[in-house]
């Protein structure tokens, strides 16, 4: 597994909260010793992650960034050929209006740790995404 987050309060909480559960449950993470995949907020090249992990052979992406570096990391992902099993996007994907943004069919297929629940209004939480 590839984790990625920024290096700032939220992303690096998540980071460190969220390995021992993916390796509590048999994932290998790629770089856990060195802490790979944390980066600076507004990083534009994300080749020396994508690289690691290609070389790993990881199979599932997983991370805590905002959209505009999200859809950035996306991008070179497809790009350099690194094409995971599985993507989640915890926050770079909350808003439609934010993943619109990335343009084409990038965010086809990403999903998001978002809380859905029944006791939600249908009229306010349709459930469906704007044409």
């Amino acid at each position: 597994m590839a984790l990625y987050a920024t290096d700032d309060t939220d992303g690096r909480g998540w980071f460190e909260g969220i390995t021992p559960t993916v390796e509590g449950i048999g994932f290998r993470r790629v770089g856990r010793e060195r802490d790979l995949g944390i980066f600076p907020i507004g990083t534009t090249d994300f080749s020396p992650l994508i690289n690691e992990w290609k070389d790993f052979d990881a199979q599932l992406l997983m991370g805590n960034a905002p959209s505009p570096d999200t859809g950035t990391l996306l991008r070179q992902c497809c790009e350099m050929g690194f094409r995971p099993e599985a993507i989640c996007a915890t926050k770079g994907v909350t808003f439609y209006e934010a993943i619109d943004a990335w343009a084409g069919n990038l965010s086809y297929g990403v999903i998001t740790d978002g809380l859905w629940s029944p006791n939600c209004d249908p009229v306010l939480c349709p459930g469906d995404l704007p044409p």
